[in-house]
C-alpha cells in the first residue's frame, strides 16, 4: 500500500483520507493495529472518576446552517460552511484547547433499541452523541 501524503483526516470511510487508510499516513500508523478504535468497552472497575469543570461551547455566530442526514446508523450533523469559524469546543477536560466542530453524531435509540456505539462493562445505552 502506498503511503498518503496528507494530515486532513476525513470520517467518511470511502475517501482516501477515511478510516480504512489513517494508518497509511505518516506518524499515525498505530491507526491500522486494531487494539485501541471505536468501539469500546469500558471497564468501570479500571476506570478513574475525575471530575471536570463544564465544557464550553463558543459559537460565533446566532444561527449555524448544518447538513442533517441519516447514514443508517445514525443522524449526523455537519455545518455547511466549513470553512468559517462556525463553532470550537473548549474547557472541561480540553483544559486550554480548542476544538472546531465539524460534525455531530447522534446516536438514538429507545427503551428496546440499544443505539450506542460504544458500552460501559459491556451494556450499551440508548442514545450517545459525539
Amino acid at each position: 500500500l502506498e503511503e498518503i501524503a496528507c494530515c486532513t483526516f476525513q470520517n467518511s470511510r470511502y475517501l482516501t483520507s477515511g478510516p480504512l487508510n489513517w494508518s497509511r499516513i505518516t506518524g499515525y500508523e498505530l491507526c491500522g493495529t486494531g487494539r485501541e478504535q471505536s468501539p469500546i468497552n469500558i471497564q468501570k472497575s479500571s476506570a478513574t472518576y475525575r471530575s471536570y469543570p463544564a465544557l464550553s461551547l463558543n459559537l460565533t455566530a446566532n444561527m449555524i446552517s448544518m447538513s442533517i442526514r441519516n447514514d443508517g446508523k445514525s443522524i449526523v450533523g455537519f455545518p455547511e460552511d466549513t470553512m468559517s469559524n462556525t463553532g470550537y469546543l473548549s474547557g472541561g477536560p480540553l483544559g486550554a484547547e480548542t476544538y472546531k466542530i465539524f460534525n455531530i453524531h447522534l446516536h438514538q435509540g429507545n427503551s428496546t433499541f440499544v443505539a450506542s456505539e460504544h458500552s460501559f462493562d459491556g451494556q450499551r445505552t440508548s442514545g450517545e452523541v459525539w
